[in-house]
């Protein structure tokens, strides 16, 4: 019995070395990097995400996959952890740091930033590509560890922050998306780290895109948080989930006290994409949007109908009808309304935006109202403030004193003779 499992033994060692060899690995001479012992342990939880890969099925994350990919993630915090320690406490440099990741993930067979066969992506498609270290702008005691997976139909990213204490660096924040059973929840992740206050204390500005094998339209999920309790527990301040379009990228910006997240989608007033700039000022444990709300008076009143009634009084007129507010209540969900024109009023400050009823439709084929208290058209009444607007009223009828508006009932349509000869 003795001699059957030392010969189980060797059998397995063997094979090990052929994985390894299969993998890429070279053999080293001398002692192993540090992390060496995390980046085999990478390599095998590797292996079991990709055995459970279904290339009929891929955006399904069997449970398996799901918990290897979980003890994956915290093997490659560990490994960033090791290979930071492993350096003087107050000799630490990003780039230094990421070549023993680099190094430790190279002695399983793992190499970063390497563009692999479509074969191989396309049978073993979960990997780590990339792990980035960056010192945050204006902070001399923070490490950022960026860990970017390939995972089916899209990257997977975590993000981990270690902050420098006198004997040692330590993790502070961790932002991941934790376990999934589908790669629809798993987060591209784009991220800035705000220098620190006059008290010292910093937040992180995070976009993270929830990947979708088959469609250009998605989720995201955008939050504000600050250091919590322990590194998994952040402080969150401000989350909220929406759409994204997958085709543009999302990026995000952050200053001692405001950030900016800039993202495209499709919007309730159109069926077509538009750039969203979205502004927030961070004070204390509170956030708040700030602005400018939008671009145009049009993409105004997009933004002004989707935020909460407390939040659209900000952007109402000081002397603003009263029905303002009225309107906001029963417009907050569109509907079937699109934006239908924005025209300039006669003092170059004011503009009337308009909604209808969508598709148009004119004369007797003209729709029921869509609901209690709606109007087929409504005119908003929009003045520029500065950089930013301010809704001055809204009525179902055109304001007198803006020019005549060029809703869809009164275009030309295809064909028609918009003059007519003389005789």
């Amino acid at each position: 019995m003795r001699g059957v499992r030392q010969a189980g033994r060797i059998a397995v060692a063997v094979l090990g070395c052929a994985l390894a060899a299969g993998a890429g690995a070279t053999v080293r001479k001398g002692p192993m990097p540090p992390g060496s012992g995390h980046a085999r342990n990478v390599a095998r939880l590797l292996t079991i995400a990709n055995a459970t890969y279904d290339p009929m099925d891929p955006g399904r994350v069997p449970p398996d996959a799901s918990r290897a990919v979980v003890g994956l993630k915290n093997e490659l915090r560990d490994l960033v952890a090791e290979s930071i320690a492993s350096f003087p406490v107050d000799r630490v440099e990003p780039w230094a740091v990421r070549k023993r990741v680099a190094d430790a993930l190279a002695t399983a067979g793992i190499e970063l930033g390497v563009e692999r066969p479509d074969d191989v992506e396309e049978t073993n498609p979960w990997t780590v590509r990339e792990v980035g270290i960056v010192r945050p702008p204006e902070h001399h005691d923070l490490l950022a560890a960026l860990v970017t997976l390939d995972v089916p139909c899209a990257i997977d990213r975590s993000l981990y922050v270690f902050e420098r204490g006198e004997t040692s660096w330590s993790p502070v924040l961790t932002l991941d998306s934790g376990p999934y059973g589908s790669v629809f929840a798993a987060w591209e992740l784009q991220y800035a780290i705000s220098p620190p206050d006059v008290s010292g204390h910093w937040f992180v500005a995070a976009v993270a895109v929830h990947p979708w094998c088959s469609s250009t339209i998605g989720d995201k999920t955008f939050e504000i948080v600050r250091p919590g309790p322990d590194p998994a527990s952040p402080d969150v301040l401000l989350r909220i989930r929406d759409s994204v379009r997958y085709t543009e990228p999302c990026e995000v910006d952050a200053t001692r006290d405001t950030v900016t997240l800039r993202f495209t989608s499709s919007y309730a007033l159109e069926t077509t994409g538009r750039e969203f700039i979205r502004h927030y000022r961070v004070e204390g444990t509170t956030v708040r949007r700030s602005g400018p709300l939008a671009q145009t008076p049009g993409f105004f009143i997009d933004e002004w109908l989707a935020l909460p009634g407390s939040e659209a009084e900000r952007w109402m007129a000081p002397r603003a009808d009263p029905s303002v507010r009225a309107w906001h209540d029963v417009l907050e969900q569109p509907g079937d309304y699109r934006l239908d024109f924005e025209d300039p009023c006669g003092d170059g400050k004011t503009w009337e935006v308009g909604l209808s009823k969508w598709p148009p439709t004119c004369g007797d084929d003209a729709p029921e109202p869509p609901g209690p208290g709606l109007t087929n058209r409504v005119y908003f009444t929009v003045r520029e403030v500065g950089d930013d607007y301010e809704l001055v009223a809204v009525d179902s009828s055109p304001s007198p004193t803006c020019l005549r508006p060029t809703h869809a009932c009164e275009r030309p349509r295809p064909g028609d003779d918009e003059t007519e000869e003389a005789p």
